[in-house]
């Protein structure tokens, strides 16, 4: 029914079309096979997409294996910009994120790219593919097989190609230096994360205060820069100079993040490697197993302060009441014993 309901499309049926998208990534494979059709339509129609005869790719509303898409952007002297956009949904489960048919779709659409000139393509994932040590979410690395088949595939090219991603409710920037093991001809791997345009981390405060520690005291070395509050991303590509331009706005069009990236040292090396003769390290280091340690006993200890703090005074002035009272009702009963005394 909820998904039904979001056939009309104004923008305040968004939350409906989210719901189904958590009951989606949450529920069984089994269950989730009933819904699929359904799910591709209401969002589908979400988009506008009305009439199959008026998309790009109209196979989005038949094929049977998910709504992902590319498209092609190219300016007027045939200079072109990709742009892959996966489903991490449809297929999901705890052996696979993409599906057998959509890794080959995504390993054929990056070499069509690669053949026509495109200068960059852009993966668009639901989930973020690099990020590391979160205690909760979904993301790439809790299937760890997965992640390192999409960084293999990825350096097969030799075309820059960046990850975009969301789903955090916060924005970041996130890089890797990846190399083929035992080779000295290193890449950058680029993730640039936007999320979200109406709900953040910036509030309630117990929730920023929480955000601030993991990112003081847990070893995200893959993040460069983040900002908390309701953002957007922009970016620029410059043909002529092969810059990119990376932009998070917030409230207001402020410039929270502002980074300018050379699109050359995008690009992977065209490797022929398989999946775990890739290596990826953090673009700030890979940290020690004993300062991992420390830096999350450290947060689960900030964490687990304030709560404490709280329980503490509530316990305190919880006693500090039954002795008021306690003592007042000595007093009340030494009061009325010598009252009787008297009389006797």
């Amino acid at each position: 029914n909820k998904v039904g309901r979001a056939h009309s499309h104004p923008l305040t049926e968004m939350k409906k079309i989210f719901i189904c998208e958590t009951e989606l990534q949450v529920a069984p494979k089994l269950i989730r096979s009933r819904m699929p059709s359904m799910h591709r339509t209401a969002t589908l129609d979400f988009l506008e997409h009305k009439q199959p005869s008026t998309l790009v790719h109209p196979e989005r509303r038949t094929r049977d294996d998910g709504i992902y898409t590319s498209h092609t952007f190219t300016t007027k002297d045939n200079r072109s910009v990709g742009v892959v956009l996966l489903d991490s949904r449809w297929n999901k489960d705890p052996t696979t994120i993409l599906g057998a048919q959509q890794w080959s779709w995504l390993a054929d659409t990056l070499q069509e790219h690669q053949d026509a000139g495109v200068l960059v393509t852009f993966i668009l994932s639901s989930i973020q593919v690099l990020a590391d040590f979160r205690p909760i979410g979904e993301y790439w690395g809790r299937h760890p097989a997965e992640r390192n088949r999409l960084i293999s595939t990825i350096a097969r090219f030799n075309h820059s190609i960046v990850l975009l991603s969301g789903d955090v409710h916060l924005a970041a920037i996130n890089q890797a230096t990846c190399s083929e093991v035992a080779k000295e001809d290193p890449w950058t791997l680029l993730e640039v994360t936007s999320s979200g345009m109406t709900h953040s981390w910036e509030k309630p405060f117990w929730r920023k205060y929480i955000m601030l520690a993991s990112h003081w005291l847990l070893p995200w070395n893959h993040n460069t820069d983040w900002a908390l509050p309701l953002n957007f991303g922009v970016l620029d590509v410059d043909l002529e100079t092969e810059q990119l331009r990376v932009q998070v706005l917030g409230d207001g069009g402020v410039f929270m993040i502002d980074k300018t990236f050379d699109l050359k040292s995008l690009r992977p090396n065209g490797s022929t490697a398989r999946d775990s003769d890739v290596e990826c390290k953090p673009i700030l280091g890979v940290p020690a197993h004993a300062s991992v340690l420390v830096q999350c006993l450290l947060f689960l200890g900030m964490c687990a302060a304030p709560p404490l703090l709280v329980a503490s005074v509530v316990f305190y002035a919880a006693m500090r009441v039954r002795k008021f009272w306690v003592n007042r009702l000595k007093r009340r009963s030494s009061l009325d014993l010598e009252t009787l005394k008297k009389h006797v």
